[in-house]
């Protein structure tokens, strides 16, 4: 397991060195995100498919609260050796959260993309564009609740709204009015609103445009329960200690 969270926080490290924290990605100044970058991002989610099978597959054993309060009226004996059991599946997501780590950032690096970029893309596509939740997570099919750790939330709203500003600040003189007004419009309320989602109040044409020749593979690709994973960031805090934010 620290193997992978070992190579994961390197990978992160470097993604920083070459392409700048998340916050500093700035997006095209009009909106439209040139194919051969959806392409880029589609191939990093082809890398991570597997990793996002297991940890969706650990997770679909771990019982809703119906068949844990089922369990909990079976002979002490049954419930012993079932509780055992999910004991070793527990035990073994750690590790396959660090390989999604490893796939990810390996994969991002490969194909030359930062996290930034990803991040961006993601977040346009997943949810403000194809409408999914971001309360989305392992335990939301099964259980109730499972949102993203409110930690990463936050950091990954700010991330926008940083992105947002530099493709404000990014935009020539003949840059049409409207758009400066509407990138404005968008930035304040952001900050206004720290769960909002980005560009909650309808998709610019230019970008949406862009994502439209690729709705099924992007649609393919997503898989509610490893949402919270997907931009968590992985860091080194100990000499086998590692957090994700």
């Amino acid at each position: 397991m620290s193997k992978g969270f070992e190579a994961s926080s390197k990978a992160t490290a470097t993604l920083d060195e070459r392409y700048g924290k998340p916050a500093q990605f700035t997006p095209s100044g009009d909106g439209a995100i040139a194919p051969a970058r959806i392409e880029v991002f589609l191939a990093v989610r082809d890398a991570t498919a597997p990793s996002r099978a297991a940890i969706a597959g650990t997770f679909s054993k771990f019982p809703s609260r119906e068949e844990a309060e089922a369990l909990d009226k079976k002979p002490m004996l049954e419930k012993l050796l079932t509780g055992m059991g999910i004991a070793r599946v527990g035990m073994s997501l750690p590790t396959a959260i660090a390989d999604f780590f490893k796939l990810r950032d390996e994969a991002m690096l490969a194909n030359d993309m930062g996290m930034g970029e990803y991040s961006y893309i993601y977040m346009l596509a997943f949810q403000s564009w194809l409408g999914h939740s971001p309360d989305d997570g392992p335990l939301s099919e099964k259980h109730q609740g499972g949102a993203m750790r409110p930690g990463v939330q936050e950091r990954i709203q700010g991330d926008l709204v940083a992105m947002l500003e530099n493709q404000a600040a990014s935009l020539p003189p003949d840059a049409p009015q409207a758009w400066r007004d509407r990138l404005a419009a968008e930035i304040a309320a952001m900050k206004e609103d720290r769960s909002r989602i980005l560009w909650q109040d309808g998709l610019p044409e230019t970008i949406a445009r862009s994502l439209e020749p690729y709705r099924e593979r992007l649609e393919a690709s997503y898989v509610p329960s490893t949402h919270p994973f997907e931009l968590a960031r992985n860091r080194k805090t100990g000499s086998l200690s590692y957090t994700a934010d």
